[in-house]
């Protein structure tokens, strides 16, 4: 009743198109250091009208998605429709935890519902495992107390490592120094930019007893496990001699 032609007709039966709306439709940097993990959280956000059917959301093998920040991960989530609308819903993503070290790039996350057409949201980020390597420190041997020996020197290098600084702890009677004729300290900080590091370490022996100053250097940071790096040296204080012939 009312519809006077075919066209009236048609827009009268006319029913729109299900439509779902996600943004954005990339997440990237996941990551952590092998051994933690999960990865820090990112989000996108989701919502449909005119549907018939609720909106489903897939994870990836290696992703994993909730509606609650920091809990209730799991997957698939369904966002129930009301009236054929879901309204505007964020979704939490973080990379799983427990993943060996390597590239989790290009996972995509689904985004479906019966008639709509499938949205997806793709996902990249990188476990790593950091590594610390340290060559040797020549022993000094007897050195007389209250002088200085050295320097002697030893290498370290690194691989995955983060951008925190490679650090060098101290140990009584020895100082540091990444230059040979440089100012030497008893602690050394050696700021990195991640990834793969190598750097030369120059030692100087200062003994204040007469003792052993036999330890191990710590070095570490960049996120990687810890090293050490053997030092020994003695403080003497022989007496000089003067021999003559008869």
């Amino acid at each position: 009743a009312g519809l006077t032609s075919f066209s009236d007709f048609a827009l009268a039966s006319y029913v729109p198109p299900p439509v779902i709306t996600s943004s954005p439709a990339t997440l990237s940097g996941f990551g952590y250091i092998q051994g933690s993990g999960p990865s820090a959280e990112q989000t996108f956000t989701v919502s449909g009208v005119n549907l018939t059917s609720n909106i489903s959301i897939a994870a990836t093998t290696n992703y994993e998605i909730s509606t609650t920040a920091g809990a209730g991960y799991t997957t698939p989530i369904t966002l129930a429709h009301t009236a054929g609308t879901v309204a505007s819903t964020t979704i939490y993503v973080r990379l799983k935890a427990g993943l060996t070290a390597g590239a989790y790039n290009g996972e995509v996350i689904n985004i479906t519902s019966t008639g709509a057409t499938t949205n997806t949201v793709t996902c990249s980020g990188t476990v790593i495992n950091p590594v610390l390597t340290a060559g040797t420190l020549s022993a000094f041997g007897n050195v007389c107390i209250n002088t200085t020996a050295g320097p002697s020197s030893f290498t370290l290098s690194g691989s995955d490592l983060t951008t925190a600084d490679v650090t060098i702890a101290a140990l009584p009677g020895f100082t540091y120094s990444t230059a040979a004729a440089g100012t030497y300290t008893s602690t050394l900080s050696i700021p990195q930019t991640g990834g793969v590091f190598s750097a030369t370490v120059y030692v100087k022996f200062t003994p204040t007893l007469v003792q052993s100053y036999n330890g191990n250097i710590a070095v570490g940071g960049g996120g990687a496990p810890s090293v050490n790096v053997a030092a020994s040296g003695r403080g003497v204080n022989t007496p000089a001699t003067v021999t003559t012939t008869s």
